[in-house]
């Protein structure tokens, strides 16, 4: 169990009141952050809690303490060596702290620059450090950088490290910032569109829902219901699906590949006392976290309220932590819960 007392007296005890305000604020940021989008929370906020903790030892220290490991020291740290603090902390998360959770350590460690190849923790922590500014006042970004991080992770990393490019901002540009912006803007280059299925679609929509099953469903699902996967089967429920003027089936595709799809409309036996339901929602695992779920929720709402309706329910198996957050995050009530499934239900504002 984390001892987060003994994280606070490190801050105090090296007379550092201010920066265990910022990360205590950073912490309620990234955990916001975090139930938005799925994450784990504990983890968060382990990392927001540690990511300035070598703020207790000076620039020169840091310096001297890299160099004698033998770390490469990027030229923007050669000359600002308090940048060589995000790296600096993870040790002392690691060694004095005892964390070996990656993905806490790999948060802690770029949380001023980002990196290529960030995580989704990676970029949450970053962007709840620069959303709980620390230099007084509220930062001009501020609005619109919290706007952008509900909505995509990415995307409001790019707007960030843009923001800091155009508005001259950066001392010198550490390379890890170079790069993560570079991979951030051939990220965006890609251009998600929503559209109805067709009967054309089917087999590859078949295909997505098995590939989304094992990245999601292992350990949750029996794997001989996942080996047992019928993608012919599924290919002709599809069909049905496509065919069945009480349901609509919406697609994300990018680049004529579909990536993402949603079914809302008359609900199953099941939930009859509904009047309309979120039957599947499944995005493939390198989409997720790009605001694709966030708008086929809008399209369903758009869709129900249509049809003169104001609520849909959905259902979530109780493992599928992450999209439960999503789906709370969003507005959802949990309605009903059974142990095996949560049943949320959606009102839409008037």
């Amino acid at each position: 169990m984390t001892d987060y007392g003994a994280i606070r007296d490190k801050y105090l005890e090296g007379g550092k009141e201010s920066t265990l305000t910022h990360v205590e604020e950073v912490a309620n940021t990234v955990e916001w952050l975090g139930r938005i989008h799925g994450l784990d929370v504990e983890k968060l906020r382990l990392a927001a809690m540690l990511h300035d903790v070598s703020a207790v030892i000076s620039p020169e220290e840091m310096y001297r303490i890299a160099t004698e490991r033998g770390m490469t020291i990027d030229p923007a740290e050669e000359k600002y060596r308090f940048l060589l603090h995000q790296r600096i902390s993870k040790i002392i998360a690691r060694e004095e702290f005892g964390v070996i959770d990656e993905d806490v350590l790999s948060a802690i460690e770029c949380h001023t620059t980002l990196k290529k190849g960030a995580s989704v923790y990676d970029k949450a922590v970053f962007l709840a450090d620069k959303i709980s500014w620390d230099r007084g006042g509220v930062p001009p970004y501020y609005d619109e950088l919290r706007t952008r991080a509900e909505k995509a992770l990415d995307e409001a990393c790019l707007y960030f490290i843009k923001y800091q490019f155009d508005n001259g901002l950066l001392l010198m540009p550490h390379t890890w910032l170079t790069e993560a912006y570079e991979e951030l803007k051939g990220m965006s280059d890609t251009k998600v569109s929503f559209r109805k299925a067709t009967a054309e679609d089917c087999l590859a929509l078949s295909e997505l829902k098995k590939a989304v099953w094992n990245s999601t469903y292992q350990g949750i699902y029996p794997q001989e219901r996942l080996d047992g996967y019928d993608v012919k089967k599924n290919e002709e429920i599809f069909r049905g699906i496509v065919e069945n003027p009480e349901i609509e089936l919406y697609v994300a595709e990018d680049a004529d590949e579909i990536v993402g799809f949603m079914t809302v409309g008359k609900p199953y036996r099941l939930y009859e006392e509904y009047d309309q339901e979120v039957g599947l929602l499944y995005i493939r695992k390198d989409y997720q976290r790009k605001g694709i779920g966030r708008r086929f929720i809008d399209i369903a709402k758009a869709e129900v309220e249509a049809k003169g309706f104001d609520r849909f329910v959905l259902s979530v198996n109780a493992q599928n932590t992450g999209a439960i957050a999503f789906y709370t995050a969003m507005g959802g009530e949990i309605v009903l819960d059974d142990g095996g499934q949560k049943r949320i239900m959606h009102k839409i504002a008037k």
